[in-house]
């Protein structure tokens, strides 16, 4: 997971944020504090990023389980800017 950041593993799949989310709130909060020169405005801006962030990663594990219920295995659920990636089919041998 190069470049990736665990943020945790729940129903034994892995979930990373890639560095480049990381620039991409900062991002957010850099506009908003621009804008209104507040920081109640930069954090209600991030905290709208990370509750966006949290419904792709859900909707991501309805994938992953879904997957898991077909008996194909996924390792991890990457984060990114541009769009998340689940690991491919774990291999056991």
């Amino acid at each position: 997971m190069k470049w990736s950041i665990k943020i945790g593993r729940f129903a034994g799949i892995d979930v990373y944020m890639h560095f480049t989310f990381l620039l991409l709130i900062s991002w957010v909060a850099l506009l908003h504090w621009r804008q209104s020169q507040s920081v109640a405005a930069a954090v209600a801006g991030v905290l709208f990023i990370l509750m966006v962030f949290l419904c792709v990663v859900l909707h991501e594990y309805g994938h992953a389980l879904t997957a898991r219920r077909y008996g194909i295995q996924t390792r991890d659920i990457i984060a990114r800017n541009v769009g998340p990636q689940i690991g491919g089919p774990v291999d056991h041998g």
